[in-house]
């Protein structure tokens, strides 16, 4: 391509011919001036993406399309013709010859750069609708749509047509190929643009001096408005480039003084990001003084994270976090909000919110300001604090919402406030709390839109405790791998200070009351009171706590407790060991309440009152504890109490109940009578799966899961719970093939079962066996039951323990087995394949089950392995039907002596001579004649030809094939008449394949006509389906001619009234939009008067082919029957 494209030879300057021409260039140069000071905070047009900014203006360029060019960062070009009033005619010629000129040039791409016609409301409609229209419809076009479609109406054809004239004459004068300027037109299109531009007292201007506002004084906005204008008409004259430094001189030296968020803060000139910045390292140096955090011992809360990533890289507004007490929230606030740098992010403390904060803006514009001011600068102005908030992309986490007791009246409302605020704004805020808090929220967020949802009809994320890979890294971290079984963060941060040596473990029990009596010092540090004083109150609070209906309990009935401590009292508020809000008095954390209650709870009388008492989850809490100090207190007591928990868990009103046994099962130190009731436990869940997915299904798992069973134990009683499983999953396709769908869900259950059968000391397999039969139903699908269930865990654990699975499947009883002895040796070929002298020599199979191995490895590319199991099943059995197998495989292999011997032999099948078509050239050739001779000499039926359909390879080796085959299959047909049926199928595959392949198939039409001669109208009946397949678009010439040609020939010969049907049916469906279908409708119109058929009509209608169109084609096809046009062979008119 001639690189003197990009040189533009005009004179002069002077792109606009008159002065109202210069002046509206000079105009829509200073909006685009605008934009550039604006930075990433302006909103480009040209479909250019949110990354992309202006870096510079050149006006009257020495590039072809000259009035205006635009820089852009990170990378591209913008080419601007500026045209005041443009009329559809020479003018418009003209300047698309620039764009097209420009778009030839070497330095231009039409992926980073665009081409812009720009023009006012005075231009003609035919310019500013129909050509803007066109323009539009084929920006991101399909590779494969037609352009000409984009146009609608007449006039939008006429525009089309226009720039299309004009792309391909000043393409040709440029010397373009035909097939460049064929193939480059649409990229072309894809990147010009018509804007209208009403910056000459229109809503442009207004607009510009509007943003304008958000980069100077607003009062100066229009001085700044009428300044750049003049100045762009000076760039044009002087021709030169201006970047954004360079349009702050300007003004600058004209007193207009520029913010774009620039501060004088502490010396220093500063934006409004990094003042964000300032104040939350200011925040993240508060927490680790405070020694609530520290980044050496961070650990990343994974499912949070995902969660966060997931929001930040969404359209919602608002992510809501809700955990309890020493969950981690503000950890993770901190490590977040100083971690993130690829936005301007702001860490707040909710204490910093206050009562008067109408909104989130009046929230961070105060803040804002008193950092500012704080630090030696000067606040900004409101309008422009607001403006930079709805239009900068900041994230904002709000920390501790629990923890701003004065802002509790007035959350509501500013939150209301908020959302709406949202709407407009590109702000995206994280709020995180305790439950109690944000369920106050509940009414406005769940309804909410703009709330990220972690899941349907979940409105908040909840922060849950350490997952097991987290606690073992916080774990190491704090020097003691033994303390990832706490997984509360707060209590293994406790337990690492209390915890001497690696090797003492404690309970739970002893974990919390260790931590209630650091907390109670803790208050003692504060506060001077005497041990005694504190103890006697937190048990007298306990007895309170525990005979309460809820596990809390209002300020009044604290007050009015007898005994009731004001020190100790207060004392406890001021270490927050008891928390009030909105009159209610409860014991922070959770954990410690629960445990404080529990010593004093009526276990029995609780569980009597459960129905009740599931609604708190303190009392749940407490009661959790009283069942554990009773099963280390009254074994024989606690098993009577888990009696009662199993028969209330088969309640799906009652689904705590289950979470309430497991803990209780965990706590008794004899399980050697349990396991009735453990797998009553495990039924009651698997006749309620619900309860799976309500939080207790990973205990129950756990529990009947455990090593304390014996394995016979745990498989019988994991068993109990296959019912929760999902029968989607257990579909044979599934679990044969579970590459193939991702969907195929491996769960906590499947994982527990498949290590039991790796067990060796478990009878897993015939466990599984017994229940191949099984016609149990799942309650989700009914495509599959417990007996696929069953069949698939037996295959999936299989794989690593194939030996002791064939064992289990020796002497079948059933089918079922059968065909999973076949299914091992087809998906794990090799394993079974080194085993088969061992399966052989053990005496345990039959010969029903060494047949199913041999298909089944028969279904596998021959492998060294493979091979030599085939030889050592042909030396075990003289058994016909399994030595014809083996003997396939090994042909397949290579194997010539095995093919013959097929090929040979009394009892050759279609199945054999399938082989043979392992081969090609002269082997095949020398397979091919034999078979073909026995044929001939009528040893073997025509049947056995049927073999050659099988395997026929791509199209190069399907015509090699075809090329030995032709003159065989045609001696075929003339001495046997009725192999016209065999053979018909396999010219059925050629014809399709023939249709789509460049080379011409010598001698297959002929054979087709053979066929078509023969008598039996079921052999003729495929080459009507052959010739009638769908169109591709890889048709060749030779394809179409042979198409054409069979077509015709049906028409002319075809008797067969159903033939008949059929073939119309085809070519009014399949062929319908095929030009040569009138003519051949023509033909068929003597045979069939009465076409289209009512099927043909029925069946196009639900295909969507209108009955009126049909009706129309086969009144074309009476007209060619009334000019007696004949068709050629081709298919084509004379």
């Amino acid at each position: 391509m001639n690189d003197s494209l990009d040189q533009n030879p005009r004179g002069s300057a002077g792109g606009a011919a008159s002065t109202v021409g210069a002046v509206y260039a000079g105009s829509v140069a200073a909006w685009c001036a605008v934009q550039l000071l604006l930075g990433k905070g302006a909103s480009l047009p040209w479909k250019l993406s949110d990354d992309h900014s202006l870096a510079s203006i050149a006006c009257e360029s020495s590039t072809h399309v000259d009035d205006l060019v635009l820089q852009l960062l990170p990378e591209g070009t913008v080419y601007i013709q500026i045209k005041h009033g443009l009329k559809f005619g020479p003018e418009f010629d003209k300047a698309m010859a620039q764009l097209v000129r420009q778009f030839w040039s070497s330095s231009f791409s039409c992926a980073k750069d665009r081409l812009v016609i720009a023009t006012d409301q005075s231009a003609s409609d035919t310019v500013r609708v129909a050509v803007r229209n066109v323009l539009r419809a084929c920006h991101d076009l399909a590779t494969d749509a037609a352009l000409e479609d984009r146009a609608t109406s007449e006039v939008m054809k006429k525009a089309f047509r226009r720039l299309k004239k004009c792309f391909e004459y000043e393409s040709a004068v440029l010397q373009k190929s035909a097939h460049d300027i064929t193939r480059r037109f649409r990229d072309f299109l894809g990147c010009t643009h018509l804007s209208i531009f009403e910056t000459l007292d229109g809503c442009q201007e207004h607009q510009a001096i509007e943003s304008l506002r958000q980069v100077v004084k607003p009062q100066q906005a229009r001085q700044t408005w009428t300044l750049l204008n003049s100045t762009c008409l000076d760039v044009a004259t002087l021709r030169q480039s201006l970047d954004r430094p360079g349009f702050w001189g300007i003004l600058r030296r004209s007193q207009i003084e520029v913010s774009h968020r620039r501060l004088l803060l502490a010396g220093e000139h500063v934006q409004l990001e990094d003042v964000l910045r300032g104040m939350t390292r200011q925040r993240v140096d508060q927490l680790i003084a405070l020694r609530q955090f520290d980044e050496n011992l961070y650990v990343a809360r994974a499912v949070l994270d995902q969660h966060f990533e997931a929001f930040c890289e969404s359209a919602d507004s608002l992510m809501v976090i809700s955990g309890g007490s020493g969950q981690g929230k503000s950890c993770w606030c901190a490590y977040r909000s100083k971690s993130s740098l690829d936005r301007p992010t702001l860490l707040v403390a909710a204490e910093n919110l206050e009562a008067s904060d109408a909104s989130l803006n009046a929230t961070l514009i105060r803040l804002l300001n008193q950092h500012i001011q704080a630090h030696g600068g000067y606040p900004l102005p409101l309008f422009e604090l607001t403006e930079w908030l709805k239009n900068t992309n900041i994230l904002v986490m709000i920390d501790g919402l629990d923890r701003a007791p004065s802002f509790s009246q007035s959350l509501s409302p500013w939150m209301d406030a908020t959302l709406a605020q949202l709407k407009q704004s590109k702000l995206q805020v994280v709020l995180t709390g305790r439950p109690e808090t944000m369920v106050r929220l509940r009414s406005t967020l769940e309804m909410s839109p703009q709330v990220y949802r972690p899941k349907k009809d979940v409105w908040q994320v909840q922060l849950e405790d350490f997952t097991g890979k987290e606690a073992s890294i916080a774990a190491d971290r704090l020097g003691d791998p033994a303390l990832a079984q706490y997984s509360h963060p707060s209590m293994m941060s406790f337990c690492a200070q209390i915890q001497e040596h690696g090797d003492v473990l404690l309970s739970e029990v002893q974990i919390v009351e260790r931590f209630i009596q650091w907390r109670i010092s803790q208050v003692n540090i504060r506060a001077d009171i005497l041990d005694e004083h504190l103890s006697l109150f937190i048990e007298l609070l306990s007895k309170a706590l525990a005979t309460s209906e809820q596990g809390v309990l209002s300020s009044n009935e604290v007050l009015a407790m007898p005994g009731f401590d004001r020190q100790a009292y207060d004392a406890l508020r001021r270490g927050n060991f008891i928390v009030e809000a909105h009159g209610v008095l409860r014991v922070e954390p959770d954990k410690i309440s629960e445990r404080l209650q529990g010593r004093y709870l009526d276990a029995v009388q609780t569980i009597t009152d459960l129905d009740q008492v599931k609604a708190f989850p303190l009392k749940m809490g407490a009661l959790r504890f009283a069942l554990l100090d009773l099963a280390m207190r009254d074994e024989r007591q606690a098993i009577e109490q888990l009696k009662r928990l199993v028969d209330h868990s088969k309640s799906l009103r009652m689904q705590m109940a289950l979470g309430l046994a497991c803990t209780l099962f965990e706590a008794l130190p004899d399980w050697s009578s349990l396991e009735p009731l453990a797998s009553e436990l495990g039924k009651a869940s698997g006749d309620n799966n619900v309860l799976m997915y309500l939080g207790s299904g990973g205990a129950l798992i756990d529990l009947l899961g455990s090593r304390r069973w014996r394995g016979e134990q745990r498989l019988r009683l994991l068993w109990t719970l296959a019912p929760t499983e999902s029968g989607f999953d257990w579909r044979q396709k599934h679990w044969e093939y579970p590459s193939r769908f991702s969907n195929f869900h491996v769960t906590p259950w499947r994982k527990r079962m498949l290590a039991v059968l790796q067990e060796p000391d478990v009878d897993a397999w015939n466990f599984l066996v017994e229940r191949f039969d099984s016609q149990e139903p799942f309650e989700d699908c009914n495509e599959a039951n417990m007996g696929h269930l069953a069949q698939g865990l037996f295959f999936l654990g299989a794989e690593t323990r194939m030996w002791p699975a064939l064992q289990a499947l020796a002497h079948c009883t059933n089918r079922q087995q059968l065909l999973m002895l076949q299914m091992l040796a087809r998906n794990y070929s090799d394993q079974v394949a080194v085993l088969m002298e061992q399966i052989l020599s053990s005496g345990l199979f039959s010969l029903d089950e060494k047949y199913e191995l041999a298909v089944g490895l028969q279904a596998n590319l021959p492998t060294p392995a493979i091979m030599a199991a085939f030889n050592q099943l042909l030396a075990d059995s003289e058994d016909p039907e399994l030595q014809a197998v083996c003997l396939r495989g090994l042909g397949c292999g290579g194997d010539i002596a095995a093919v013959l011997k097929l090929i040979n032999s009394p009892s050759v099948c279609d199945s054999d001579v399938a082989v043979c078509m392992s081969y090609s050239g002269e082997q095949f050739q020398v397979f091919a004649k034999r078979i073909f001779e026995r044929v001939w000499r009528r040893e073997v039926t025509a049947h056995v030809l049927n073999g050659f359909l099988y395997g026929v390879g791509n199209h190069d080796q399907a015509l090699a094939h075809f090329k030995i085959l032709e003159p065989l299959f045609m001696k075929a047909l003339r001495q046997i008449p009725e192999a016209g049926i065999s053979v018909a199928p396999i010219i059925e595959i050629f014809i399709r394949m023939a249709i789509d392949h460049p080379e011409k198939w010598q001698g297959l039409f002929e054979l087709t006509e053979v066929i078509l001669s023969s008598t039996d109208e079921r052999a003729r009946r495929f080459i009507v389906y052959a010739c009638t397949a769908e169109e591709s678009n890889a048709q060749s010439v030779e394809g179409l001619c042979l198409r054409a040609r069979i077509i015709q020939t049906l028409i002319e010969r075809e008797t067969d009234r159903e033939n008949l049907e059929l073939l119309q049916f085809k070519l009014l469906t399949v062929l319908i939009d095929n030009p040569t279908l009138p003519q051949w409708l023509a033909g068929l119109i003597g045979k069939f008067p009465d076409m289209p058929s009512k099927r043909t009509v029925i069946i196009a209608e639900a295909k969507g082919i209108d009955a009126q169109r049909l009706e129309q084609l086969v009144s074309n096809a009476r007209s060619f029957v009334a000019t007696s046009c004949p068709v050629n062979a081709v298919g084509v008119v004379d």
